[in-house]
Protein backbone atom coordinates (compact mmCIF):
# COMPACT_ATOMS: atom_id res chain seq x y z
CA UNK A 1 0.00 0.00 0.00
CA UNK A 2 1.45 3.73 -1.09
CA UNK A 3 2.02 5.43 2.19
CA UNK A 4 -0.12 8.82 2.72
CA UNK A 5 1.73 12.26 1.72
CA UNK A 6 1.43 13.39 5.41
CA UNK A 7 4.11 16.22 4.89
CA UNK A 8 4.82 18.23 1.24
CA UNK A 9 7.84 20.29 1.36
CA UNK A 10 8.19 23.63 -0.44
CA UNK A 11 12.36 23.91 -1.44
CA UNK A 12 12.66 27.73 -1.16
CA UNK A 13 15.69 29.79 -2.76
CA UNK A 14 15.14 33.40 -2.66
CA UNK A 15 16.95 35.97 -1.20
CA UNK A 16 14.62 38.41 0.05
CA UNK A 17 13.31 37.57 3.64
CA UNK A 18 9.88 39.56 3.56
CA UNK A 19 8.87 37.23 0.11
CA UNK A 20 10.31 34.10 2.41
CA UNK A 21 8.06 35.37 5.27
CA UNK A 22 4.84 35.81 2.51
CA UNK A 23 5.83 32.02 1.23
CA UNK A 24 5.53 30.29 5.15
CA UNK A 25 2.21 31.70 5.62
CA UNK A 26 0.78 30.82 2.53
CA UNK A 27 1.62 27.56 3.37
CA UNK A 28 -1.65 24.99 4.62
CA UNK A 29 -1.75 21.76 6.94
CA UNK A 30 0.60 19.05 5.87
CA UNK A 31 2.90 21.68 4.49
CA UNK A 32 6.90 22.25 5.00
CA UNK A 33 8.94 25.13 4.34
CA UNK A 34 13.35 24.23 3.60
CA UNK A 35 14.69 27.40 2.70
CA UNK A 36 18.05 26.73 0.90
CA UNK A 37 20.93 28.74 0.68
CA UNK A 38 22.05 27.94 -3.01
CA UNK A 39 21.48 26.02 -6.31
CA UNK A 40 23.77 23.42 -5.46
CA UNK A 41 21.99 22.50 -2.13
CA UNK A 42 18.47 22.85 -4.35
CA UNK A 43 20.44 20.10 -6.91
CA UNK A 44 20.48 17.48 -3.34
CA UNK A 45 17.05 18.10 -2.39
CA UNK A 46 15.83 17.44 -6.01
CA UNK A 47 17.14 13.92 -6.63
CA UNK A 48 15.18 12.48 -3.83
CA UNK A 49 12.18 15.40 -4.20
CA UNK A 50 8.55 12.93 -3.99
CA UNK A 51 5.68 13.96 -6.62
CA UNK A 52 4.01 16.39 -3.63
CA UNK A 53 7.07 18.54 -3.68
CA UNK A 54 7.55 22.34 -5.41
CA UNK A 55 10.81 24.09 -5.86
CA UNK A 56 9.97 28.14 -5.33
CA UNK A 57 13.16 30.00 -7.25
CA UNK A 58 14.07 33.73 -7.66
CA UNK A 59 14.36 33.52 -12.09
CA UNK A 60 16.47 36.67 -12.01
CA UNK A 61 20.13 36.15 -12.66
CA UNK A 62 23.01 38.09 -11.94
CA UNK A 63 22.95 40.57 -15.15
CA UNK A 64 19.46 41.38 -14.27
CA UNK A 65 18.42 38.57 -17.15
CA UNK A 66 17.05 34.98 -16.49
CA UNK A 67 18.81 33.31 -14.54
CA UNK A 68 21.23 30.62 -15.84
CA UNK A 69 20.96 28.53 -13.18
CA UNK A 70 17.78 28.04 -12.94
CA UNK A 71 17.79 26.85 -16.70
CA UNK A 72 20.08 24.85 -15.97
CA UNK A 73 17.97 23.18 -13.11
CA UNK A 74 14.99 22.66 -15.23
CA UNK A 75 16.72 20.82 -17.65
CA UNK A 76 18.53 18.75 -15.14
CA UNK A 77 15.33 17.73 -12.94
CA UNK A 78 12.24 17.98 -14.79
CA UNK A 79 10.24 16.19 -13.10
CA UNK A 80 10.10 18.93 -9.68
CA UNK A 81 7.84 21.68 -10.38
CA UNK A 82 9.39 24.55 -10.48
CA UNK A 83 7.60 27.92 -9.55
CA UNK A 84 9.89 31.09 -10.75
CA UNK A 85 9.42 34.37 -9.33
CA UNK A 86 9.71 37.00 -11.24
CA UNK A 87 11.54 40.90 -10.19
CA UNK A 88 9.00 43.61 -11.53
CA UNK A 89 11.76 44.94 -13.88
CA UNK A 90 11.80 41.40 -15.46
CA UNK A 91 8.37 40.63 -15.99
CA UNK A 92 6.97 41.04 -19.53
CA UNK A 93 5.42 38.46 -21.93
CA UNK A 94 8.78 38.02 -23.84
CA UNK A 95 10.24 36.62 -20.05
CA UNK A 96 7.54 34.50 -18.81
CA UNK A 97 7.78 32.96 -22.70
CA UNK A 98 10.70 32.20 -21.74
CA UNK A 99 10.31 30.77 -18.88
CA UNK A 100 7.58 28.67 -19.58
CA UNK A 101 9.83 26.75 -22.33
CA UNK A 102 12.30 26.01 -20.18
CA UNK A 103 9.98 23.99 -18.40
CA UNK A 104 8.50 26.16 -15.32
CA UNK A 105 5.06 25.11 -13.89
CA UNK A 106 4.30 28.73 -12.97
CA UNK A 107 5.31 31.92 -12.74
CA UNK A 108 4.71 35.04 -9.43
CA UNK A 109 5.35 38.32 -10.13
CA UNK A 110 6.77 40.20 -6.86
CA UNK A 111 4.53 43.45 -5.78
CA UNK A 112 1.44 41.58 -7.95
CA UNK A 113 1.36 38.15 -7.36
CA UNK A 114 3.41 37.37 -4.33
CA UNK A 115 0.30 37.83 -1.67
CA UNK A 116 -0.46 34.34 0.67
CA UNK A 117 -3.16 33.50 -1.52
CA UNK A 118 -1.26 34.20 -4.57
CA UNK A 119 1.68 31.89 -3.53
CA UNK A 120 -0.78 29.15 -2.39
CA UNK A 121 -2.49 28.96 -5.97
CA UNK A 122 0.51 28.92 -7.75
CA UNK A 123 1.48 25.83 -5.59
CA UNK A 124 -2.07 24.01 -5.81
CA UNK A 125 -1.28 24.71 -9.91
CA UNK A 126 2.25 23.22 -9.55
CA UNK A 127 1.70 20.28 -7.69
CA UNK A 128 0.88 17.33 -9.96
CA UNK A 129 2.18 19.25 -13.16
CA UNK A 130 4.81 16.41 -14.01
CA UNK A 131 2.05 13.80 -14.12
CA UNK A 132 -0.93 15.78 -15.66
CA UNK A 133 1.74 16.14 -18.30
CA UNK A 134 2.15 12.30 -18.94
CA UNK A 135 -1.68 12.33 -19.00
CA UNK A 136 -2.00 14.76 -21.42
CA UNK A 137 0.56 13.23 -23.35
CA UNK A 138 -0.46 9.98 -23.53
CA UNK A 139 -3.89 10.41 -23.98
CA UNK A 140 -5.29 9.83 -27.46
CA UNK A 141 -7.42 12.66 -29.45
CA UNK A 142 -10.69 10.75 -29.24
CA UNK A 143 -10.78 10.30 -25.42
CA UNK A 144 -13.83 13.06 -24.55
CA UNK A 145 -13.44 16.10 -22.53
CA UNK A 146 -15.56 14.69 -19.33
CA UNK A 147 -12.91 11.62 -19.37
CA UNK A 148 -10.16 13.34 -19.75
CA UNK A 149 -10.82 16.00 -17.10
CA UNK A 150 -11.43 12.95 -14.47
CA UNK A 151 -8.39 11.42 -15.25
CA UNK A 152 -6.53 14.72 -15.05
CA UNK A 153 -8.46 14.95 -11.39
CA UNK A 154 -6.83 11.65 -10.28
CA UNK A 155 -3.41 12.78 -11.88
CA UNK A 156 -3.60 16.11 -9.64
CA UNK A 157 -4.99 13.66 -6.52
CA UNK A 158 -1.26 11.82 -6.55
CA UNK A 159 -0.06 15.24 -5.45
CA UNK A 160 -2.01 16.23 -2.88
CA UNK A 161 -3.21 13.09 -1.09
CA UNK A 162 -3.38 10.11 -2.98
CA UNK A 163 -6.65 9.42 -2.19
CA UNK A 164 -10.04 9.19 -3.65
CA UNK A 165 -11.23 12.31 -1.49
CA UNK A 166 -8.29 14.17 -2.81
CA UNK A 167 -9.80 13.18 -6.38
CA UNK A 168 -12.88 14.36 -5.15
CA UNK A 169 -11.49 17.78 -4.19
CA UNK A 170 -10.39 18.39 -7.53
CA UNK A 171 -13.17 18.12 -9.25
CA UNK A 172 -15.47 20.06 -6.42
CA UNK A 173 -17.68 16.85 -5.95
CA UNK A 174 -18.29 14.15 -3.38
CA UNK A 175 -16.49 10.88 -3.47
CA UNK A 176 -19.54 9.03 -4.39
CA UNK A 177 -19.97 10.91 -7.29
CA UNK A 178 -16.43 10.67 -8.38
CA UNK A 179 -17.34 6.51 -8.16
CA UNK A 180 -20.74 7.37 -10.02
CA UNK A 181 -18.51 8.89 -13.18
CA UNK A 182 -15.86 6.52 -13.11
CA UNK A 183 -18.38 3.78 -13.95
CA UNK A 184 -20.35 5.99 -15.97
CA UNK A 185 -17.46 6.78 -18.15
CA UNK A 186 -15.83 2.99 -18.30
CA UNK A 187 -13.01 4.19 -16.24
CA UNK A 188 -11.66 1.77 -13.21
CA UNK A 189 -12.85 2.48 -9.68
CA UNK A 190 -11.02 5.51 -8.10
CA UNK A 191 -8.75 3.21 -5.92
CA UNK A 192 -7.54 1.28 -8.88
CA UNK A 193 -7.58 4.53 -10.70
CA UNK A 194 -4.94 6.03 -8.62
CA UNK A 195 -3.10 3.30 -8.35
CA UNK A 196 -2.62 3.63 -12.61
CA UNK A 197 -1.45 7.24 -11.84
CA UNK A 198 1.28 6.29 -9.64
CA UNK A 199 2.63 3.75 -12.04
CA UNK A 200 2.39 6.09 -14.95
CA UNK A 201 4.65 9.06 -12.54
CA UNK A 202 6.91 6.12 -11.76
CA UNK A 203 7.04 5.30 -15.17
CA UNK A 204 8.30 9.48 -15.95
CA UNK A 205 10.88 9.16 -13.33
CA UNK A 206 12.51 5.82 -14.29
CA UNK A 207 13.04 6.99 -17.76
CA UNK A 208 14.87 9.61 -15.93
CA UNK A 209 18.81 7.95 -15.87
CA UNK A 210 19.00 10.43 -12.54
CA UNK A 211 16.55 8.29 -10.30
CA UNK A 212 17.17 5.31 -8.08
CA UNK A 213 14.42 3.35 -8.33
CA UNK A 214 14.64 3.60 -4.47
CA UNK A 215 13.83 7.64 -4.86
CA UNK A 216 11.05 6.82 -7.68
CA UNK A 217 8.79 4.63 -4.89
CA UNK A 218 9.46 7.25 -2.40
CA UNK A 219 8.44 9.77 -4.66
CA UNK A 220 5.09 7.73 -5.96
CA UNK A 221 4.59 7.20 -2.21
CA UNK A 222 5.47 3.96 -1.33
CA UNK A 223 7.41 3.34 2.11
CA UNK A 224 9.80 0.70 0.42
CA UNK A 225 11.31 -0.29 -3.47
CA UNK A 226 9.77 -3.35 -2.58
CA UNK A 227 6.54 -1.81 -2.51
CA UNK A 228 7.09 -0.09 -6.00
CA UNK A 229 8.53 -3.68 -7.63
CA UNK A 230 5.23 -5.67 -6.53
CA UNK A 231 2.77 -2.64 -8.03
CA UNK A 232 4.66 -2.87 -11.43
CA UNK A 233 4.88 -6.36 -11.54
CA UNK A 234 1.04 -6.68 -10.55
CA UNK A 235 0.22 -4.10 -13.27
CA UNK A 236 2.70 -4.08 -15.84
CA UNK A 237 3.93 -7.70 -15.48
CA UNK A 238 7.61 -6.30 -15.45
CA UNK A 239 10.58 -5.93 -13.19
CA UNK A 240 12.31 -2.23 -12.98
CA UNK A 241 14.93 -2.73 -14.92
CA UNK A 242 13.33 -4.48 -18.00
CA UNK A 243 10.86 -1.93 -17.99
CA UNK A 244 13.62 1.19 -18.20
CA UNK A 245 14.95 -1.32 -21.26
CA UNK A 246 11.57 -1.27 -23.09
CA UNK A 247 11.09 2.58 -22.61
CA UNK A 248 9.11 3.13 -19.09
CA UNK A 249 5.87 5.66 -19.71
CA UNK A 250 5.67 3.70 -23.45
CA UNK A 251 4.76 0.50 -21.78
CA UNK A 252 2.99 1.81 -18.60
CA UNK A 253 0.94 4.06 -21.07
CA UNK A 254 0.00 1.36 -23.62
CA UNK A 255 -0.63 -1.17 -20.45
CA UNK A 256 -2.70 1.20 -19.33
CA UNK A 257 -5.07 2.66 -22.36
CA UNK A 258 -5.15 -1.32 -23.35
CA UNK A 259 -7.47 -1.50 -19.51
CA UNK A 260 -9.01 1.65 -20.14
CA UNK A 261 -10.33 -0.18 -23.94
CA UNK A 262 -11.18 -3.57 -22.43
CA UNK A 263 -13.34 -1.47 -20.13
CA UNK A 264 -15.04 0.21 -22.78
CA UNK A 265 -15.11 -3.23 -24.83
CA UNK A 266 -17.32 -5.01 -22.22
CA UNK A 267 -19.44 -2.59 -21.09
CA UNK A 268 -20.88 -2.74 -25.03
CA UNK A 269 -20.85 -6.59 -25.16
CA UNK A 270 -24.39 -8.02 -25.16
CA UNK A 271 -25.56 -9.61 -22.32
CA UNK A 272 -26.85 -12.61 -23.92
CA UNK A 273 -30.83 -13.59 -24.60
CA UNK A 274 -32.91 -13.49 -21.18
CA UNK A 275 -34.88 -16.81 -20.35
CA UNK A 276 -38.23 -16.95 -19.85
CA UNK A 277 -39.60 -17.31 -16.74
CA UNK A 278 -40.97 -20.71 -15.71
Amino acid sequence: MPRSVAHRQIFLLHPDEEFRRRVRSSLTEGFGCWVLPDWRTLREAARNASAAEVAVVEASGPDAGLSPELRAFLAEFPQVPVIAVLPPALESVREVRTLREWGVAEVIVRGVEDTPEGIAGAVRYAQGTVLRGVVQEILPPYVGAPTRRLLLAAAEAIATGGHARDMAAALSVTETTVMRRCERLRLPPPRRLLAWMRVLLAARLLDHPGRTSQSVAYACGYATEAGLRRVLQGFLGTSVTELRERGAVKAAAGAFLRELRELRAAARKPEGPVRPPG
